[in-house]
């Protein structure tokens, strides 16, 4: 269980490394670690959801949110 945690908290990391490599700005690397930060408390909050239904749907439901997030996120910026 712990393992899978760490794998998903792994991947988080490395599609926040990709967008930050990507944009290249300051501001936008703040937004990013906040959103991230905002993440493992949401995950933290919910781990007794995500074990339970710790399947696929569960993984893509959090990245639409940090996807949609994101575009807000980018949207205010720009």
């Amino acid at each position: 269980m712990m393992m899978m945690m760490m794998r998903m908290m792994m991947m988080m990391l490395m599609m926040m490394m990709m967008m930050m490599r990507r944009w290249r700005r300051r501001r936008r690397m703040m937004m990013m670690m906040m959103m991230m930060m905002m993440m493992m408390m949401m995950m933290r909050r919910n781990l007794v959801i995500y074990f339970t239904a710790m399947r696929l749907d569960a993984l893509m439901m959090m990245i639409m949110i940090m996807t949609k997030t994101m575009m807000m996120v980018v949207g205010v910026d720009e």
